[in-house]
């Protein structure tokens, strides 16, 4: 969530895919020492009506070769160079302005817990094997929590913890068969081992924290691994939204945070724009639609890391668990996977211009419409939603509604309630 734009559209799919009953979001944590990178987050949770999803942050230091920040315009994802003052951060360029110019509780990790006692709480409150994880940064946070020790939150160590828990993780990491010249005399892919200059050789925070979650996660819980050479695939034109405009590129739409950071990205990096990769969204449907109908999975062998740079090779001889307990994706098409995983984003994340949404009803008794929330506005300057009644205001998941903001422009008839509300930002 700073130099790519991929993990907005993974978030914002998250979001989505909780609003239609597909997914439980409960938590994000972010992973890296960026300051506001939460508060990024947490806009785009207030946007969807999701304040309620638990937010931690990393808040060690982030030594991604304090050498190479004097050089380019990459710069490392916190901490302090040697001999200055101040801390040099990789904010890419929309992270700031969703924090200044949009809504939300949170707006940098100062007003967060620290990453791990997230997870403990998260993990320790949860049925057991039942949590699936989607990693799409850094291994950071996930190193810590295998780290940890019983506490006051649980009896279990981290490890403990998540064998007890966690169902599955998918991890965007890696390139697969191997990293081997990933890009010319790169060999590491930057979840993997990135995070400052991408041509560094080594970067220490990143390939450390990969090796340790590998050698130390659960033998008995699966572990997906989506590979660079999968995301690379999906470019999508504006994400997408052909016949359907994404706020991102559509004039005149209401303000949205996600169409804002493609907004500011496009002016920041026009590497492969207007077509853009999707490795995090992808890694993100896999975690809650799973693998059909647009993987085969390759299940015999496990993943292996180098600790000196990052890079990762994948070996025939099977993890602790046996085969099948590590495994890597690859497109059951190669032909035509890439496009049709693109439309299942787009789906996702785009809604037709101009058209009128209905809310998501979970029930109707006695003449009454119970509404939990709204369909977030993407992209819609006016939105419509009628009932039968009488509605009585109630509280769902996202809070009270009829939410705060809302702005009548039609009364109710006499038999029925016709209620136009106009899409601001201040609404969720």
């Amino acid at each position: 969530m700073s130099t790519d734009v991929d993990d907005v559209v993974a978030i914002c799919m998250a979001n989505e895919l909780t609003r239609r009953g597909e997914a439980n979001l409960i938590g994000i944590v972010h992973d890296t020492g960026l300051l506001e990178g939460v508060g990024a987050v947490s806009v785009i949770n207030h946007f969807y009506g999701n304040d309620e999803i638990a937010l931690g942050a990393f808040m060690g230091t982030f030594d991604n070769g304090s050498e190479i920040l004097a050089n380019g315009n990459w710069q490392s994802t916190g901490g302090v160079d040697e001999g200055q003052s101040t801390a040099r951060t990789t904010e890419g360029p929309y992270v700031k302005n969703l924090v200044r110019d949009f809504p939300s509780p949170v707006k940098n990790y100062s007003q967060v817990p620290d990453a791990v006692s997230v997870y403990r709480n998260l993990l320790a409150s949860q049925p057991d094997h039942s949590v699936v994880l989607a990693s799409i940064g850094f291994l950071t946070n996930l190193e810590n929590l295998l780290r940890s020790r019983p506490d006051e939150i649980s009896s279990l160590s981290g490890v403990e913890l998540v064998s007890a828990k966690v169902k599955r993780i998918v991890v965007m990491g890696g390139s697969y068969p191997n990293s081997s010249h990933l890009f010319g005399s790169v060999e590491h892919e930057w979840n993997f081992g990135g995070g400052c200059n991408w041509s560094a050789p080594v970067c220490p925070t990143t390939r450390q924290a990969t090796a340790y979650f590998l050698e130390h996660w659960p033998a008995d819980v699966p572990i997906v691994f989506l590979g660079f050479e999968v995301g690379v695939k999906i470019l999508r034109r504006a994400i997408g939204c052909a016949k359907l405009e994404l706020a991102a590129v559509a004039p005149e739409q209401p303000p949205n945070p996600c169409a804002a950071a493609f907004k500011d990205y496009r002016e920041w990096n026009a590497e492969f724009w207007p077509q853009r990769p999707s490795w995090d969204p992808a890694a993100v449907l896999v975690a809650v639609r799973g693998v059909d109908p647009f993987f085969e999975v390759h299940a015999v062998g496990r993943n292996t890391v180098s600790s000196a740079d990052g890079s990762n090779m994948w070996v025939a001889d099977p993890p602790a668990g046996g085969h099948g307990q590590q495994s890597y994706l690859r497109f059951a098409d190669e032909a035509t996977g890439p496009s049709a995983l693109g439309r299942a984003i787009d789906e996702l994340v785009c809604v037709p211009r101009g058209s009128e949404v209905a809310p998501r009803a979970t029930g109707v008794a006695g003449g009454r419409l119970a509404v939990d929330e709204l369909l977030p506005m993407a992209v819609s300057s006016t939105c419509r939603v009628v009932w039968t009644p009488p509605l009585e205001p109630r509280r769902g998941p996202s809070g009270l509604w009829p939410k705060r903001g809302h702005a009548v422009e039609e009364q109710p008839s006499a038999d029925k309630y016709s209620i136009r509300y106009r899409c601001m930002t201040d609404i969720f």
